[in-house]
């Protein structure tokens, strides 16, 4: 019984830390599951960085999975420009406008089991 109950808490103890926006990964990343907004994405974002005290350049993957985005602007990536992957797993994304990657240097954009309506003519410009 008493192992049924330590059990327990354990199960109840990482379903409550895994219950935030984004969560620190091993693998230097910083996922983000069901996101709407552009305010969330950010606010969790930043709870991850100082909840797990991750340094802003102590993560180079941006995650995000099982996410609605109609968001995406030129601002979006603003403050990461260190991310080296961008990764969207099974998420709807409405539009990537003109200018969404700039002052990025990434080495991978993978979109992955998802959707995108749109794709601007320049949503690629000044991205080296």
């Amino acid at each position: 019984m008493v192992f049924f109950i330590v059990k327990l808490l354990l199960l109840i103890g990482l379903i409550a830390v895994q219950s935030k926006d984004c969560n620190y990964r091993f693998w230097k990343a910083i996922t983000c599951e069901k996101i709407h907004s552009l305010d969330q994405l950010k606010k969790g974002i930043q709870e991850c960085i100082e909840y797990d005290q991750v340094p802003i350049k102590g993560f180079y993957r941006l995650e995000m999975e099982k996410s609605t985005i109609g968001f995406l602007d030129p601002d979006t990536f603003k403050g990461y420009e260190h991310v080296k992957i961008i990764r969207f797993l099974l998420t709807s994304v409405s539009n990537i406008p003109d200018g969404c990657f700039k002052n990025l240097n990434l080495e991978t954009l993978q979109i992955s089991f998802s959707t995108v309506d749109n794709i601007e003519n320049k949503a690629f410009e000044g991205m080296f």
